[in-house]
């Protein structure tokens, strides 16, 4: 049997980050149910334990000792940032600085499946797969990593955090990082169950969101379940096409034609734009050139409206409306469009 030990971050006395009415030790807790729950209705010759199953207080030590005395083969410690930069946003994970290859292995496995998910839910920020000397990868005699699921300061983020079947599909992800590092077979099933197209290994469009509850599933038709309901104003990159379905990334797709439920952005035709590698700000004398007058191409497409006109000066009107669109995507609305910024945009 092959043994994976899941450590919900944090219980009882410590509750990990607090922050927009979120407790981390709680959300934790729901990411690891969901992914042991996962695991065992789907894979066979698997075991699954965990550090804590309530609210309970565990030392560091006490979890890690548990999982190398039960010889478990993975360790996964899922986590909720937290910052006093509000801005702070996004997904990262972590091995331990002089990491086995087996650990790095698990850890480009599991961040890829984890992101996958994250970006079907509006979640653009990949803050990286980094190593740190904390206990919880450091101590273990197995593969382990360590994962941090958004930021419960960031408010777009705790958005996501609220949402039950946002915390589900994060579990899940979890759940199938770990199944496929460790090669675990599926169960079988009586019945064969549609698949829907594979995704395309690139992007070839974009699409906004132009209504809200617009339920986004997991194949290209209503007879798939609906995992969310994506609101008006989300961008999604667009992977496959079947009948006006638009796969979004990880087998998550959404519906609508162009100008009916969804926008079709057809310079996401294109390959991103690059950053110019400067800081787009108001200052005297104006800046002036064809990467302003993009930029405010970009906030005009996303609120529906000109709000700014096109004249590739970047005045104190367009750093205004950079600052509501920065709100909106959960960034720091200073008005300047820097890398963050343009990495959202473009």
């Amino acid at each position: 049997m092959t043994k994976i030990y899941l450590d919900p971050g944090h219980g009882g006395t410590d509750p990990g980050a607090i922050g927009n009415g979120l407790l981390e030790k709680v959300l934790t807790r729901k990411i690891v149910d969901y992914a042991k729950s996962y695991l065992l209705a789907n894979y066979d010759g698997v075991e699954v334990r965990t550090s804590r199953i309530e609210d309970e207080t565990k030392t560091l030590s006490q979890r890690t000792a548990d999982a190398n005395a039960w010889g478990a083969d993975l360790i996964v410690s899922p986590h909720i940032n937290s910052a006093e930069a509000k801005s702070a946003n996004g997904f990262e994970s972590f091995v331990y600085t002089n990491p086995s290859a087996a650990s790095i292995s698990a850890q480009n496995i599991l961040h890829a499946e984890i992101l996958g998910v994250m970006k079907a839910w509006g979640i653009s920020t990949d803050r990286g797969k980094k190593r740190a000397n904390f206990h919880m990868v450091r101590e273990p005699k197995i593969p382990a990593v360590l994962t941090e699921n958004l930021f419960i300061s960031n408010a777009f983020d705790a958005n996501r955090l609220k949402d039950e079947a946002f915390l589900k599909a994060v579990g899940e992800a979890h759940a199938r990082g770990a199944a496929k590092f460790l090669g675990l077979p599926a169960k079988q099933v009586s019945q064969p169950v549609p698949t829907p197209p594979k995704q395309a290994p690139h992007r070839i469009a974009q699409v906004i969101v132009l209504v809200d509850n617009l339920n986004v599933r997991t194949g290209p038709g209503t007879n798939f379940p609906s995992v969310r309901q994506a609101n008006k104003g989300e961008i999604f990159d667009v992977f496959a096409n079947v009948n006006d379905w638009h796969n979004v990334g990880n087998d998550y797709w959404v519906f609508g034609n162009n100008g009916r439920y969804l926008s079709l952005d057809l310079n996401a035709l294109k390959p991103r734009l690059a950053y110019p590698g400067y800081v787009f700000e108001v200052k005297k004398p104006l800046i002036k050139n064809e990467y302003v007058g993009k930029i405010q191409e970009k906030v005009n497409q996303y609120f529906g409206k000109q709000v700014v006109k096109v004249d590739d000066y970047y005045g104190e009107k367009t750093a205004a409306w950079i600052k509501e669109y920065q709100k909106a995507h959960g960034l720091k609305a200073d008005g300047e469009v820097g890398p963050k910024t343009w990495v959202v945009m473009f």
